[in-house]
């Protein structure tokens, strides 16, 4: 069997595609893919940013954020999110994204995006050259017709999903049931 070899550092690209959120912060926009489940029981979330972006001082200020789900009509914007700085820039203005009020949290949800879990900060844990961010999942819901029977409307939800640098995908409108 050939194989390629790949750059320790870059071991993440052998997991992609990861899916795509936008976090908000107070008002501040951040793009994400690393971010996963780590409890049901309490529900818990983990992201994992570096300390010396903007939003994680933000993060450290507000310790509250809600992560956004976006649909891959507005990948330009949500790259964008990726690329500038809130430090520097209105990324709402920047985007045209609105801010709309959370339920349970004090940060802003995106008006545009199709889902929603609100989230205050649990702990923030060093790791390498990222901060592991632990979030409690207090509030949860999505708008209606993008979500059914406990799974996204693929077709309709069109989650966008990171491949690695500025290239994406989405899903298809396919579900196949695993049989054991």
């Amino acid at each position: 069997m050939k194989t390629i070899n790949v750059k320790s550092e870059e071991f993440y690209t052998l997991i992609f595609p990861c899916k795509t959120f936008l976090l908000t912060v107070g008002g501040n926009i951040i793009t994400v893919s690393w971010l996963m489940p780590v409890s049901k029981n309490p529900p818990i979330l983990v992201t994992s940013i570096k300390p010396q972006r903007h939003s994680y001082k933000l993060l450290r200020k507000y310790m509250d954020f809600v992560v956004n789900v976006p649909p891959m009509d507005y990948l330009d914007d949500v790259f964008k999110c990726g690329v500038i700085s809130g430090r520097e820039v209105d990324k709402f203005k920047v985007t045209g994204f609105t801010k709309g009020k959370a339920r349970k949290v004090n940060s802003c949800i995106i008006n545009e995006c199709i889902a929603f879990i609100e989230c205050k900060v649990r702990d923030f844990i060093k790791a390498g050259d990222h901060d592991l961010v632990l979030g409690d999942v207090i509030e949860c819901y999505v708008k209606e017709g993008y979500y059914s029977n406990g799974i996204y409307v693929l077709g309709k939800a069109k989650p966008i999903f990171h491949l690695g640098g500025n290239k994406f995908t989405t899903t298809v409108d396919y579900v196949k049931e695993a049989k054991a």
